[in-house]
């Protein structure tokens, strides 16, 4: 490098042999800033786009557009930032709740809601409010809650009150296993959750109710529960995350607490009657089934690329954004993507 320096210092100066120094450091600046406004110039043109207004874009967060390791990549912040920029209807279905969700999603600028806790709620990351939600009955809240504690088992009820998310537990010392015990003091530290030693408040709302079982127990349980759902108002969903080998987290919610379903209720409030869907796991198998058109990340589970039209390529969620800019914006020559012309069939 320094000789390649050496050399440029020396052509410089045989070239302008016989000018006084200050000649050729006038051209030099005239020509820099030359350069500096043709190529401002040339960056401030841009060729027309079209773009597709017709479609909301929704995804799934965990394991589409956000991964435990990566989090969300600096490249999908930049680009999904200058798509909802530049118009783009976007937005995410999760089933974190919105403050889990707002503490990972730093940084990318949402205009609107999402729909948060598997499609039981749906909430505007702005005003920070709950829009719309789909909690149990209170009755059969109470049902739920007087059965299991027939069983001898402890519970989280999860309650929308006056804009917030209040967790109601029993006593500590009601807890009746170490794994339960262990995700209440780890999440008990976040700021973006409220514990609550008491009773509900009657004009709170309960989205879902949490038990930390045995896969057995929860295996049993969910039987029993299913037996008395006579009008089938009740949908059970399992996770395993964060819980030692051999239990669950079962969430109880209501039948219409889905993706799916909260999709409609968003899509009533907008001027596009369909939507583009990404995902990866079984939560999003009602939203990938319904869109005009879905997409399966690379290493989505067997179900999930069932469930979809297509399926990408890529793990991360960067192929998910560079797929929504293909779909969304497009140049004047281009015809619409193959992908949404066979949607239309």
């Amino acid at each position: 490098a320094a000789d390649i320096a050496g050399m440029v210092l020396l052509s410089v100066c045989l070239s302008n042999a016989g000018q006084p120094p200050y000649i050729d450091a006038i051209n030099r600046s005239v020509e820099t800033i030359v350069g500096i406004l043709v190529s401002l110039a040339v960056n401030s043109m841009h060729m027309p786009r079209k773009r597709n207004e017709d479609c909301l874009f929704v995804t799934g967060f965990d394991g589409a557009l956000y991964h435990e390791k990566e989090g969300i990549t600096p490249y999908i912040l930049f680009e999904q930032n200058q798509l909802i920029r530049k118009g783009m209807p976007f937005t995410i279905a999760t089933e974190r709740t919105p403050a889990s969700l707002v503490s990972d999603l730093k940084g990318v600028e949402l205009q609107l809601p999402v729909i948060a806790m598997d499609g039981a709620v749906l909430y505007d990351v702005k005003d920070k409010r709950y829009l719309a939600t789909n909690g149990l009955d209170r009755k059969v809240a109470d049902a739920i809650c007087a059965h299991a504690d027939e069983k001898g088992y402890h519970y989280f009820r999860n309650v929308v009150w006056e804009n917030v998310l209040l967790i109601y537990y029993n006593d500590f010392k009601d807890f009746k296993n170490e794994a339960e015990k262990q995700i209440y003091l780890s999440n008990r530290r976040s700021p973006y959750r409220n514990y609550v030693n008491g009773e509900v408040p009657e004009t709170g709302i309960v989205v879902y109710i949490l038990l930390v079982l045995k896969d057995a127990e929860a295996d049993e349980l969910e039987a029993e529960l299913r037996l008395k759902d006579t009008k089938n108002e009740l949908h059970f969903l399992r996770d395993k995350s964060d819980v030692p080998d051999g239990y669950c987290k079962l969430k109880i919610y209501h039948k219409n607490a889905t993706k799916e379903y909260m999709l409609q209720r968003l899509m009533e409030e907008l001027p596009q009657k369909k939507y583009v869907a990404f995902g990866s796991n079984k939560n999003d198998l009602s939203m990938l089934r319904t869109a005009e058109c879905s997409f399966a990340t690379a290493d989505a589970i067997p179900e999930a690329v069932e469930a979809a039209d297509k399926q990408l390529r890529s793990r991360s969620g960067d192929g998910i954004v560079r797929k929504m800019r293909s779909l969304y914006e497009r140049l004047p020559w281009q015809g619409t993507p193959k992908e949404l012309r066979e949607s239309e069939k």
